[in-house]
């Protein structure tokens, strides 16, 4: 069943939402399923790559990327109930593992992955903005904590994949800064919404545009939330609503 929207945006960033979603819903799928991004990510991402999921909450992708020949993958979240049902749910796909696992104190051993792969999670950070054009101190720090272990884990020329509602002149000033030690390629897909795909690969470099979060931003154009916003999947829309 379709769930009801959280009574404010901020509550998407609580983890007693997310359990109490979680007892009751089955699967639920951010953007769009794996088959309408499968050739980009796949482009980017091969087979024999070790792949850590980030927040994967009850979706399908670590199914549908198992069953697309992706048999090497450990999915995590920070809710207990999600992963022991996707434990039991997955329980016949053999190479498929799950860990309850917070991604701002991931416990994984450095360079372990081939590729780290997100699909909506970093967008939860950024919810709870009033102004998403400059996002307070708090949010920033929970972003470049969650993107400091992701670079940790990943091996030298490993690949970290951001799936993602946030346009480039929101995402770009915290991918891009030099700490992280990659460089970048984005590309888009979808039809009435546009969604985001960030490849980093470590080992890159690309230009620092981290001076973004603090200096004066372009006068923004007509946004998602002067849209009709319909669907929980294009929760995003609704940030300046509150």
């Amino acid at each position: 069943a379709h769930m009801e929207l959280p009574q404010h945006n901020k509550d998407y960033g609580v983890k007693a939402y997310w359990d109490s979603r979680f007892e009751k819903e089955e699967t639920f799928d951010w953007f769009h399923p794996y088959s309408v991004f499968r050739s980009q990510l796949r482009t980017h991402v091969a087979p024999t790559d070790r792949i850590l999921m980030i927040g994967c909450g009850n979706s399908r992708l670590t199914e549908d990327m198992h069953a697309d020949g992706f048999q090497n993958i450990l999915s995590t979240d920070y809710c207990e109930i999600v992963i022991e049902k996707m434990r039991v749910r997955c329980e016949e796909l053999i190479g498929l593992e799950w860990a309850v696992m917070d991604m701002m104190n991931m416990t994984c051993p450095d360079a372990s992955f081939d590729c780290v792969i997100e699909k909506g999670t970093l967008d939860v950070l950024m919810v709870g903005q009033r102004d998403v054009w400059r996002p307070d101190a708090h949010a920033q720090d929970q972003m470049h904590r969650t993107l400091a272990h992701v670079s940790r884990v990943l091996r030298p020329g490993g690949r970290f994949v951001s799936i993602t509602f946030a346009q480039p002149h929101f995402r770009m000033p915290f991918l891009s800064q030099p700490r992280y030690g990659w460089s970048i390629n984005v590309s888009e897909f979808g039809d009435t919404f546009h969604f985001y795909i960030y490849v980093c690969t470590k080992g890159g470099t690309c230009e620092d545009l981290s001076s973004a979060l603090s200096r004066p931003l372009p006068a923004r154009q007509a946004s998602t939330s002067e849209m009709s916003v319909e669907t929980e999947d294009e929760f995003l829309g609704r940030i300046d609503c509150e």
